[in-house]
């Protein structure tokens, strides 16, 4: 029963884990503008998709807008020991809709996002890590009314009621001993939650802009059945509630713009991934109930540079760079969260018409080796760990 109970605890950690490593579970890269720039945008950020980098950015707009566009990632992540070599390339799409809007008035403007605000995936199959993880999910879709203020010509804030709603899976493989096949372990549980976004722009004259944004903590509960299938029995099933933390986020940036068409930004972003010190495991089984296991997240910085330079009044071209530190620490290393010390790199465009417009962005993630030992997953995640990631961001944009 213990041991029951321990492997399930262990099953609920992969609940955080998966692909988006370097930023924990966050998946920031929600504006195609915003991505290509390195995500260093809170200061210039405009349009309706403001509304997720800085809410304030709304009060850019003029008129009516809807963006919709999606982002693409493919990662290419190893994992060598002496006893194994595994692989993960599962690939994740998220799609992203927003709409703003004027409403008539000077001064107020009024919008609506839906989008994945967090959310990981990891597929590494039937191969060594199987009796940690074959495959897990997690889905946190954030569905954001969002309201903003212009004061004046310089000061604008912004707001959003941040409603989740999360979906998690997991699958994994439990050891019955030699000679014996492994019976098969899943989890599925969903949950609704609310949080918040508050952002404040300010434009000290044509050159000169800072921006400022605070996203709440929200808790998960996912609340669903775990079931275990042992071969040749019935399988054991019961409700289950696994819950999760997310963190609060605070960034800030400042923007120069040398001239008319070029300008320049850098953002400073920290997450307080210390709210993810353990999950803690709830059902009204023996089997399932009564665990929890520590994670012991470390908080993060991002560091954050973007470009923009408008070659006319229809084109513009993009880059920018990232590096965020590592969120994970050697103790709790995990293949659920293989987390290093990530490197962005990104480049894109936008081409405008006065009625609509399209953004296009590449991304090239390089996260730095991580050589692991003794972590509470040991010795099956003893050896070196690398990733990279190529990422594609598109949003096409009408204006009425």
């Amino acid at each position: 029963m213990k041991k029951h109970a321990i492997m399930l605890a262990s099953a609920c950690a992969a609940l955080l884990g998966g692909s988006a490593f370097g930023i924990g579970i966050r998946t920031p890269d929600q504006d195609t503008v915003a991505t290509a720039q390195g995500d260093a945008y809170v200061a210039r950020a405009d349009g309706a998709s403001a509304l997720y980098t800085n809410p304030a950015g709304l009060c850019r707009l003029q008129g009516s807008e809807i963006d919709a566009g999606g982002y693409f990632w493919l990662p290419d992540e190893r994992f060598s020991s002496s006893a194994a070599t595994e692989k993960d390339h599962k690939p994740a799409i998220m799609p992203q809709v927003y709409f703003a809007t004027d409403a008539g008035t000077t001064d107020w403007r009024f919008g609506l996002g839906v989008f994945n605000a967090f959310g990981v995936g990891v597929d590494w199959g039937e191969g060594s890590l199987r009796y940690l993880v074959t495959r897990a999910d997690l889905s946190v879709v954030n569905i954001a009314p969002t309201v903003a203020y212009r004061f004046n010509d310089h000061l604008s804030i912004g707001a959003s009621v941040d409603v989740y709603y999360s979906q998690a899976t997991l699958h994994r493989d439990i050891f019955l001993g030699a000679g014996f096949p492994d019976a098969q372990y899943r989890i599925a549980g969903e949950d609704w939650s609310v949080g918040a976004t508050v952002g404040l722009q300010y434009k000290f004259n044509e050159q000169h802009s800072i921006g400022l944004v605070y996203r709440s903590q929200a808790d998960l509960s996912l609340s669903g059945v775990a079931n275990i299938s042992f071969p040749s029995m019935p399988a054991t099933s019961a409700a289950a509630t696994a819950n999760i933390n997310l963190p609060n986020i605070v960034g800030g940036g400042y923007a120069y713009h040398p001239t008319d068409a070029w300008s320049l930004e850098a953002d400073v972003e920290w997450t307080d991934w210390n709210r993810v010190n353990a999950i803690r495991f709830a059902s009204p089984s023996p089997i399932f109930n009564g665990s929890s296991i520590p994670l012991n997240w470390q908080n993060s910085i991002a560091l954050k540079f973007g470009t923009e330079y408008k070659l006319n009044a229809n084109w513009a071209l993009r880059a920018g760079y990232s590096f965020w530190t590592n969120t994970v620490p050697a103790s709790t290393f995990s293949p659920l969260l293989p987390d290093s010390s990530l490197h962005s790199f990104t480049v894109g465009f936008g081409y405008n018409q006065p009625g609509w417009g399209i953004d296009f962005a590449y991304q090239f993630d390089h996260w730095e080796d991580r050589t692991v030992g003794h972590s509470v997953d040991s010795p099956l995640v003893d050896g070196t760990w690398r990733t990279n990631s190529n990422a594609v961001a598109a949003t096409i944009k009408v204006r009425f």
